[in-house]
């Protein structure tokens, strides 16, 4: 199955980068999305 992160974040696979609202969002090249609010970190 595809994970949510995969469905939600698909279509920012080309940045590296991306922003939203408070939250930074980094995209390795594999594809995980790492999800960074404040000094809190989730990685899906």
């Amino acid at each position: 199955s595809i994970p949510k992160s995969q469905v939600l974040f698909s279509k920012f696979y080309l940045t590296d980068v991306f922003y939203i609202g408070p939250v930074k969002c980094d995209v390795t090249r594999n594809n995980k999305v790492t999800v960074q609010v404040l000094s809190a970190r989730i990685e899906n």
